[in-house]
C-alpha cells in the first residue's frame, strides 16, 4: 500500500470450504504488539474453528520507527512528525485524504507522548504513530482476502485491543 510492504497473520477455519462464504474478522493488536501476540491473547482462532469464520491479524507498521515498535496511524495517536513535507501531523483525514493540520483539529495528533523518556516536548522521540496509510492497508487487506478466499462481504467484523481498538473504531467509522 503506497509502496510499503505490509504483513498479516491469517487463520482459516478447520474444514475450510472454498465454495462456502465465511465471515471475516480483522483483529488489530495494540501499539508495541504483533499479530502473533494478539492471536495468542485473543484466541480467536479457537472460536473461528467452531463458529466458523476467517480471522486476519494485520501488523501495525514498525520499520521507520526508531524503537521498532509497531503502531497504527489513527487520529489521537502521537505523531513522530515525519509524515508530510510541510511538517503537518501524520494523521490523514479519511474523508479528504489530506494530512492533519491546525485547520482540522480532529486530525491533529495528541502531544501526550511520554515514551521517549523526554516527555511530550519532543514528538520525534515517540513511537505511537506510524506515518503510513493504515486506512488503505485495511481496505487492501480485505480486498485481497475477498479475492483469494470465499469471504462473505456482508459479514466483516473488526476487533482491536488498545491502540488496535482505536484503529478498529476509526476503520469502522470511515
Amino acid at each position: 500500500v503506497g509502496g510499503v510492504e505490509r504483513e498479516y497473520l491469517l487463520w482459516l477455519p478447520e474444514g475450510y470450504d472454498p465454495e462456502r462464504p465465511y465471515p471475516l474478522l480483522l483483529s488489530l493488536h495494540g501499539a508495541t504488539n504483533s499479530p502473533v501476540l494478539m492471536a495468542m491473547q485473543d484466541q480467536l482462532h479457537c472460536l473461528a474453528d467452531t463458529a466458523p469464520f476467517i480471522v486476519a491479524w494485520p501488523a501495525g507498521y514498525y520499520r521507520d520507527n526508531p524503537y521498532r515498535y509497531s503502531s497504527w496511524n489513527v487520529p489521537g495517536a502521537t505523531a513522530r512528525g515525519d509524515s508530510a513535507e510541510d511538517g503537518a501531523p501524520c494523521i490523514r483525514n479519511p474523508l479528504t485524504g489530506e494530512w492533519g493540520s491546525v485547520d482540522h483539529p480532529e486530525f491533529v495528533s495528541y502531544d501526550s507522548c511520554e515514551y521517549g523518556g523526554g516527555g511530550a516536548s519532543d514528538p520525534t522521540r515517540c513511537f505511537s504513530a506510524a506515518c503510513v496509510d493504515d486506512f488503505g492497508f485495511g481496505a487492501a487487506l480485505v480486498e485481497a482476502l475477498e479475492q483469494e478466499f470465499c469471504v462473505d462481504v456482508g459479514r466483516l467484523s473488526l476487533h482491536g485491543h488498545s491502540m488496535g481498538g482505536l484503529m478498529a473504531l476509526t476503520l469502522a467509522s470511515a
